[in-house]
């Protein structure tokens, strides 16, 4: 094995693919390299990343590696771009060394992982600047377990989690591969791609009772989720993001960041996958939220504080930081970025801040905090105009309704609520009023409508009927307050006159609306004014049996006088 010292140069990062590094043959494509501190040895996870390119200087030649994925991605391979061939090895350390023999005619050999630059500290921070979540490895006994994917810790019994190990099955080396599911926990056995037996059950202990082998080990220990380790890590990935900007294109991934801290927290149908794409698209990393964000939005749309917290958890959530270089209260503007270290991007804006180069943001000047001071004692002058008119006007449409409707359409519910102080039921009736009648308009004045549901010829027949002596006598002084007519006193019960009108009108009104006309009109009925004058009529004298024999009695003397 040659000591020289090699001349490592990463052409090419590559890519992270979840079906691969957290997928069932995940243990492949990670690499676990130990690394002495000065306290102790810390085991490093190094990602095997697709398309990833690494060039190397050996006996003045130059020699380029790269990952492609073999055995259907059981595997990663490694191919030496030198060799004519393109042959796909299963290590890095064969596909150089037999390149390197090919053209030179001689057995040196050069470790693998040197030749991908796992030695070099810089490539390393680069292969794993993007890696939300390490795989990590740990050991029952002889058994070496991989803890492959957490999953979704916040739910009960940690759904998603997912640790494979090594280990005979019907005599022949298999992969086991065990998952926590919603209410279950799975083990898949594999050979090769293949899936040769598959158990479920409600609990660990449960599902390897089903597999007959290693008895002696309880099943929480196989899966790993009762280990130390396992749970020191949990408690740190709490805190990781839920995806990297790399990922953003994934909408199955960045999908659970919303759903987590944005769905139920605004407007439906809402294109906020857009916001994360043109970002990513943009020549800068850096991006004023505000800014951003109102394109996604109707015009005047009015944002909450609850709605505007919910997208900053989930920028949180997706890899992006707050460089907002100066206090929340200093100013509007706020600065985020989507770089992996946001470290040069905040150094940029705190520059440009200290210098007062920020178009819009100015430091605490004197000058800025007295024209500040100005608007403000302008902006208290008009809120305390409308907070004493609402005060001395009365309630009602043309009194604080109409006062308020002028800015109700301008200004928010909360913001009228906190300056004037008034009640949520006036704001809301001023709106209505702003709306219907228009802001700070009088209120218009609804017309009365009056239907007729009968027709015309229908009409002058009743009316006809009822200027007929023979039916009615008009009162020579009395009228209907309502038309100014004179009452009409009928000389028959209402059941005779509707008989009566019947036959000299067969298609008229019918009787409902006979009847009702009469109770509520100006015709007048006294079954007992038969041969009085109107006078007595009107003051509704009683006819007396004992006048009427009186009289008759009176009469009958006179004439035998």
């Amino acid at each position: 094995m040659s000591s020289t010292k090699l001349t490592i140069q990463l052409l090419a990062s590559g890519s992270l693919v979840s079906r691969l590094h957290y997928g069932i043959y995940a243990v492949n494509w990670w690499t676990f390299i130990d690394k002495k501190m000065p306290n102790e040895e810390k085991q490093i996870c190094i990602p095997l990343r697709l398309n990833m390119r690494v060039q190397s200087e050996l006996n003045k030649t130059k020699f380029i590696v790269r990952i492609v994925s073999a055995e259907d991605g059981i595997k990663p391979g490694y191919v030496c771009e030198s060799d004519v061939a393109a042959k796909v090895y299963l290590s890095a350390s064969e596909a150089i060394n037999k390149t390197y023999n090919n053209l030179f005619n001689n057995k040196t050999r050069y470790p693998g992982p040197s030749i991908l630059g796992f030695d070099n500290e810089t490539i390393i921070q680069e292969l794993l600047s993007d890696v939300l979540f390490f795989p990590f490895k740990i050991m029952v006994d002889k058994l070496s377990i991989l803890v492959i994917k957490f999953g979704d810790s916040k739910k009960k019994n940690m759904v998603g989690y997912q640790s494979s190990f090594m280990y005979k099955y019907k005599e022949k080396q298999s992969l086991f591969l065990q998952k926590i599911e919603s209410k279950n926990y799975c083990i898949e056995v594999f050979q090769k791609k293949e899936r040769i037996a598959y158990y479920i059950d409600i609990s660990p202990t449960e599902v390897w009772k089903k597999t007959g082998i290693l008895k002696n080990y309880n099943g929480n220990v196989l899966f790993g989720i009762e280990h130390p380790i396992t749970i020191n890590v949990l408690k740190n990935y709490e805190k990781l993001p839920i995806c990297s900007v790399n990922e953003w294109d994934n909408i199955e991934i960045i999908t659970q960041a919303f759903e987590q801290h944005l769905k139920r927290r605004t407007i439906a149908d809402l294109n906020w996958h857009k916001f994360f794409i043109e970002w990513k698209e943009q020549e800068s990393s850096i991006i004023e939220f505000m800014t951003h964000l109102k394109p996604l939005y109707p015009p005047n749309y009015e944002f909450t504080d609850r709605e505007l917290r919910a997208w900053r958890k989930m920028m949180k959530s997706v890899g992006c930081t707050n460089i907002t270089p100066y206090k929340k209260e200093e100013s509007k503007p706020e600065f985020w970025t989507c770089a992996v270290d946001p470290s040069s991007d905040h150094a940029a804006l705190l520059y440009l801040f200290d210098k007062g180069l920020l178009n819009g943001v100015y430091k605490n000047e004197p000058e800025f905090i007295e024209k500040n001071n100005q608007l403000k004692v302008i902006i208290d002058k008009f809120w305390n105009c409308f907070k004493e008119a609402i005060g001395v006007n009365k309630c009602g449409l043309d009194g604080k309704q109409r006062i308020l409707s002028i800015i109700t359409e301008t200004f928010g519910f909360r913001e009228i609520q906190k300056k004037l102080q008034i009640s949520n039921d006036l704001i809301s009736t001023a709106k209505k009023y702003s709306r219907v009648n228009g802001p700070g308009c009088p209120a218009k004045i609804k017309p009365v409508v009056t239907r007729n549901y009968i027709s015309e010829i229908k009409d002058k027949e009743f009316e006809s009927f009822f200027s007929d002596k023979d039916n009615v006598t008009m009162s020579s002084y009395r009228v209907d307050p309502k038309t100014s007519l004179p009452l009409l006193y009928l000389k028959d019960s209402k059941e005779t006159l509707w008989q009566k009108f019947e036959a000299a009108y067969p298609d008229g009104i019918k009787r409902t609306s006979f009847m009702a006309r009469l109770s509520s009109g100006r015709y007048v009925y006294r079954k007992d004014l038969g041969g009085l004058c109107n006078i007595c009529n009107e003051y509704c004298y009683e006819v007396f049996d004992t006048l009427i024999n009186l009289v008759r009695l009176h009469v009958k003397k006179e004439s035998r006088v």
